[in-house]
């Protein structure tokens, strides 16, 4: 696909009611995409601005849920792993060995290897009857400080 195609074009008709997109963390779809649709001078394409589902915020917060004593059994107040009161942030090997699917297959930060283990981890969220849900989104006019006019990166680059 390119930025002149949308995505009911992709799809064969009928195929597609609802789809979200699947991400380890905000990063890829909230920052780098815009930050690239700005620099290549495009406008972020209306299909991505849809449902995303952050599956390490899923996975992260299963594993708070699962390891929850009982109410009969005392809680501390923070779990020895946490720092100052924050729920650790799972990367994709975490997640996997949270849910006893292994190691990590491929690559790390390959992207179809990526794609794949977080499919591994959507089926197996899936299987224990995990909602799925979306759980962040995309905001096409987000800028940074670097953001110059018409694609310009402020300020420039040296060579």
């Amino acid at each position: 696909m390119d930025a002149e195609n949308d995505w009911d074009n992709y799809a064969p008709p009928g195929t597609m009611s609802r789809y979200a997109w699947c991400t380890d963390g905000p990063f890829d779809l909230r920052d780098f995409l815009v930050k690239q649709c700005f620099i290549s001078r495009i406008a972020v394409p209306d299909y991505f601005l849809g449902d995303v589902i952050d599956i390490r915020r899923v996975v992260t917060s299963w594993v708070d849920n699962a390891s929850r004593p009982t109410p009969s059994a005392s809680r501390p107040s923070r779990l020895p792993h946490q720092r100052h009161g924050k729920r650790p942030s799972l990367n994709i090997p975490q997640q996997l060995q949270a849910l006893s699917l292994g190691h990590f297959t491929g690559q790390q930060h390959r992207g179809i290897d990526d794609a794949r283990n977080i499919c591994r981890i959507m089926e197996s969220l899936a299987a224990r009857n995990v909602s799925l849900e979306a759980n962040m989104f995309v905001n096409p006019n987000r800028r940074w400080y670097w953001m110059g006019r018409d694609g310009v990166v402020f300020p420039p680059i040296q060579s």
